[in-house]
């Protein structure tokens, strides 16, 4: 619902005091009540539960940069200096794709707010003008599962008894032998394994259907297994993966983003592994693949990745090899080695 303009003297007056303000004389709902919503508009406009969930976190994040609350909408009255101000103030606080993400969502508010008529084209052309493209890059995120750390969780896992220990290697067994992201493994339904051609139907990233060919005899065993238990399981319950507490089982409760990650690190602790994350999987995945000598094109197709250099990030195998050349090399310079023993 679109909010009447009740306060807009109020409202500017509280805008115009710029980024530099610590807080706010007046009271959240009343800042709420002054414009139409863009930043609601914007957000319901997206196609995933997933974008909407990371575009509404990257705007909470701008907000808290410009010293607003999470709830902030007012983003239509801001001037260009601070957009730009606030550019340059993200920019301090994280990661280049973190900003551009963050200036990503702001732009489609503003642009949300033209088709709104809240501003102009002119209006919104100057405040998506904010400086030029970011420079500057970062290592990789996450990590790669060693094959020797690979051994030590397998053998942890195998080990896990009941239907959460048939859980959790169900769900490494997709992540790990499917390449699949964590949402996708919750989203998946009952329906989705084909036992006989040991494969996983699913709507992955940007809504894409895909069949996904799991990888190894091994990986297929452990949904294969987790299949068995779950059908015994609540029927009217759409979801091939389930909570398996009996509260939560008997409600057909499905997985969550959160619960994965909880998941990962808690198997990395028992098997006494360097903690990782469900996407470090599919980063393992990948760089498996690379490493057995698949072409990257067909990683590509494999990783359901729209372009090459993407599945490139992915690989982790370059600083293995840098070491490897590096310590070929020999010493430059050596204060404990030969020169000390000729003494």
């Amino acid at each position: 619902m679109i909010a009447k303009k009740t306060n807009d003297s109020a409202y500017l007056e509280y805008i115009g005091a710029g980024l530099d303000r610590s807080s706010s004389e007046l009271p959240a709902e009343t800042i709420a009540a002054t414009l139409p919503d863009p930043v609601s508009a914007y957000l319901d406009g997206l196609k995933s539960p997933r974008s909407r969930a990371t575009m509404e976190t990257s705007l909470k994040r701008a907000a808290r940069a410009a010293g607003f609350d999470d709830s902030f909408s007012g983003w239509p009255m801001l001037r260009p200096d601070q957009f730009t101000s606030l550019r340059r103030r993200l920019s301090e606080l994280h990661r280049p794709a973190t900003v551009s993400l963050t200036l990503s969502a702001l732009r489609g508010v503003l642009k949300t707010s033209w088709r709104m008529g809240i501003i102009s084209h002119e209006q919104y052309a100057r405040n998506v003008d904010w400086g030029a493209t970011l420079r500057g890059s970062r290592l990789p995120a996450g990590r790669y599962i060693k094959p020797e750390e690979m051994a030590t969780l397998s053998a942890h896992t195998a080990k896990m008894t009941g239907a959460h220990g048939a859980l959790v290697r169900g769900c490494l067994g997709a992540m790990l032998g499917g390449g699949l992201r964590a949402f996708e493994v919750c989203g998946l339904v009952l329906e989705a394994y084909d036992p006989a051609e040991q494969s996983l139907r699913l709507v992955g990233k940007g809504d894409k259907e895909a069949v996904v060919q799991l990888q190894s005899e091994s990986a297929a065993r452990t949904v294969a297994e987790w299949l068995v238990l779950r059908q015994a399981m609540t029927p009217s319950a759409p979801w091939l993966f389930v909570r398996v507490k009996s509260e939560r089982a008997a409600r057909g409760e499905m997985l969550t983003v959160k619960w994965m990650e909880h998941m990962c690190l808690s198997v990395a602790n028992g098997a006494g592994i360097d903690p990782f994350s469900p996407h470090d999987c599919r980063r393992t995945f990948i760089t498996s693949l690379l490493e057995s000598g698949v072409d990257l094109a067909t990683v590509q197709r494999l990783a359901r990745h729209e372009s090459s250099a993407t599945t490139a990030r992915y690989d982790r195998r370059q600083a293995t090899m840098d070491a490897a050349a590096a310590r070929r090399a020999p010493a430059i310079f050596d204060p404990y080695g030969s020169s000390m023993d000729a003494k």
